[in-house]
């Protein structure tokens, strides 16, 4: 993938020059965030010291449970609807205010977790009793798009990490590889109850707030991405089943990495 990026850019031309990363789906394959959400709705009520046990036993036996008549049932079956609908700006800030309200600590533990360990691609059914989800969860770190972002930061670009998954995930996501000086943007639930959501446009209202200039390169893999990669010099993306993104691949406008 390196090699690519070197292809079509010299890495001189980055000092000082912005490049943008989406999280879900190009840095990592799968979703952090969503696993995270999942995870955290079939541990309700468990003591912190268990959490960790709790998640191998969901992810070993591929089930989780919850009380029919729940809020978190309630909760799951109302995001699994605003995915189905393509109703990404209300799922993501849906999602991202819930997880705001858990302990620190909590959500900190499972976050390592998944990081430490990776989530290879995992199907749970969750039993809401009369009903059931089936839930995908999957969080796998790519080392050959870390690999870019340190020949970026290497060559003294302004590196930022741009996600519709919630703020802290993706400053936890910067704090594990230890990336402190990449800017990093998520959902963000604002003192009014407002999600501040960097999808779509918000992406490039979040970099041009923070830098006043569009980015020289991009990286992106979903239609969240596209104004994005459309506003970036260079663009580059990753495996993506968005017919937007693949027209701009076939026309040559952009470069696709996988």
């Amino acid at each position: 993938m390196l090699n690519k990026v070197l292809s079509t850019v010299d890495p001189a031309e980055l000092a000082g020059k912005i490049v943008a990363f989406d999280l879900d789906g190009t840095l990592l394959s799968g979703d952090l965030g969503e696993a995270l959400f999942y995870l955290a709705i079939g541990l309700t009520g468990i003591p912190q010291d268990q959490i960790l046990v709790e998640i191998e036993k969901i992810l070993s036996n591929g089930e989780m449970t919850l009380k029919p008549e729940s809020a978190e049932t309630g909760l799951l079956t109302r995001y699994q609807n605003l995915i189905l609908n393509k109703q990404w700006h209300e799922a993501y800030c849906l999602t991202a205010a819930w997880l705001n309200t858990l302990p620190c600590s909590t959500v900190d533990d499972m976050l390592d977790f998944l990081l430490n360990a990776g989530l290879p691609r995992t199907e749970v059914l969750a039993d809401c009793g009369a009903g059931s989800h089936s839930l995908i969860l999957e969080a796998v770190d790519d080392p050959d798009m870390r690999e870019i972002i340190e020949k970026c930061l290497a060559a003294k670009a302004n590196v930022a990490i741009v996600s519709a998954s919630p703020q802290f995930v993706v400053e936890e996501y910067c704090q594990h590889y230890g990336y402190r000086t990449i800017s990093a943007f998520g959902a963000a639930i604002k003192e009014n109850g407002v999600c501040d959501l960097p999808f779509g446009s918000g992406k490039c209202t979040r970099i041009m707030e923070h830098f006043g200039a569009s980015p020289f390169m991009a990286f992106g893999n979903s239609d969240g991405d596209y104004e994005m990669l459309v506003s970036a010099k260079h663009a580059f993306v990753r495996q993506t089943d968005s017919e937007k993104l693949l027209r701009k691949v076939a026309s040559g406008d952009w470069i696709m990495l996988d």
